[in-house]
């Protein structure tokens, strides 16, 4: 058998409705009470990957640093010693071993579709530096290269950039290079444990925003200084949002039929999933950044199961935090002919986040706009209520009911989770040998 775990990055549960439609159809299971352990991309992938918290794994931002997964004993390494081969094919230059993701070979697709040149993953990464460094100024960035004797990179960047430009009128959604993926995956050795990381989802959604200075991906400085994104980027991202997360769910779709075809789906667990939700103006923000609201931690999850694997338990209750995935991959992947759905679900599960760490973030701060980050806030789902608290500031920012109206001693219940939850991550995050 196989396993596939495919994430679609960014897709908020509320935007996966045709996605989820289509995979009831082809016989997945889904369960609608997932809940992404953080509200972006490496702590999020480390807790479906360790089966731990942020706080317990280690790989999670603070200040203005981003650390990798440094705890936890990860579900690539434990599959890998049972004989599955692990691979990652990634859009995304997060999902690298330099972020503690290990024991994975890496395939990378993160160049675009039009550059002529391909870049190697260090000249990727210096040539978003030197944009970063430069207050997001090209012609500084092409400088510095200069001044550095990189004249090899500044020639490959300066072509890729006029093949940018004769793209640049496409409207969009961004196709990156999902298909090039689709095409490789079944060049893997068998068996196999695969996660595909698609990104479409995930901003810039136009060609033309590549090039502006609304790129939030480089910049959020001026967003979190004056409290509100743009009114054009609110407006061009509610516009396109919707389309991206349509192409993305076609992506998905066709990688289906590619192992269906390929004789690889009927005896493989696939799981679907999201690392996180996105913000398309709530809160007057957008991007995927210091919040933990609905909109970026409750995200879509789906399962298909081996034939020949009894799903018994009829459906839990409670929520699934997308740490249980890794408990789900390694019973069906130990051969267990039946599995009992509810070991997926909690009656209490937690999100968190530390205020994302980047070098540009001090500027805000120093400034004055530190309103929003760096914050720690921990979230706690349990029953139909949930409790956002604010560690920095020692207050609780959100109560709110699924259903029921929440009260003074759901309040008060809820706060005694998180308080609980912070004591444990206090007193483990820095003994990894304990866990």
């Amino acid at each position: 058998m196989n396993v596939f775990l495919i994430v679609v990055d960014s897709l908020r549960l509320d935007f996966a409705g045709e996605l989820l439609s289509g995979l009831k159809r082809r016989g997945f299971r889904v369960y609608e009470r997932a809940v992404a352990a953080s509200n972006w991309t490496i702590p999020s992938f480390g807790s479906m990957l360790t089966g731990l918290y942020p706080s317990l794994h280690g790989g999670h931002e603070e200040g203005d640093r981003v650390f990798p997964v440094r705890w936890g004993d990860m579900v690539s390494c434990r599959l890998g010693e049972l004989g599955f081969h692990p691979v990652v094919l990634t859009e995304n230059l997060l999902l690298s071993p330099a972020y503690g993701f290990k024991c994975f070979e890496v395939w990378e697709y993160f160049n675009w579709w039009f550059f002529v040149f391909k870049l190697s993953r260090e000249e990727y990464g210096r040539a978003i530096g030197e944009f970063v460094r430069n207050g997001n100024n090209a012609v500084r960035a092409g400088l510095s290269l200069l001044r550095q004797g990189r004249l090899g990179l500044l020639s490959k960047l300066f072509v890729n950039y006029l093949a940018y430009r004769a793209v640049a009128l496409r409207r969009g959604p961004v196709d990156r290079c999902s298909r090039c993926i689709i095409r490789d995956v079944t060049k893997i050795k068998t068996p196999a444990f695969v996660v595909v990381n698609f990104m479409e989802a995930h901003e810039p959604y136009t060609y033309t925003e590549l090039g502006t200075p609304y790129l939030p991906t480089y910049d959020f400085v001026e967003m979190f200084r004056e409290g509100r994104a743009p009114r054009e980027l609110v407006d061009l991202w509610r516009r396109w949002y919707p389309r991206a997360v349509g192409l993305a769910s076609r992506r998905v779709f066709e990688l289906l039929d590619v192992l269906e075809d390929g004789g690889l789906l009927d005896d493989s667990l696939v799981v679907v999933a999201s690392d996180h939700g996105q913000l398309l103006g709530e809160f007057g923000l957008v991007g995927h950044l210091a919040l933990l609201s609905d909109e970026l931690v409750r995200v879509p999850l789906a399962v298909r199961f081996p034939s020949g694997v009894e799903v018994v338990g009829g459906g839990g209750s409670g929520w699934v935090s997308n740490t249980a995935v890794k408990r789900l991959v390694l019973e069906v992947a130990r051969g267990v002919r039946r599995f009992d759905e509810g070991v997926l679900y909690s009656d209490v599960v937690f999100s968190e986040t530390f205020g994302l760490g980047f070098t540009s973030w001090p500027r805000v701060c120093r400034d004055g706009g530190c309103r929003l980050l760096p914050k720690r806030r921990v979230a706690v789902y349990k029953g139909d209520f949930k409790l956002v608290y604010n560690v920095t500031d020692g207050v609780v920012e959100e109560v709110r009911g699924y259903g029921g109206r929440p009260d003074g001693d759901v309040a008060g219940d809820l706060l005694r989770e998180v308080f609980g939850f912070l004591k444990v991550a206090e007193g483990l995050q820095f003994s990894p040998e304990g866990l």
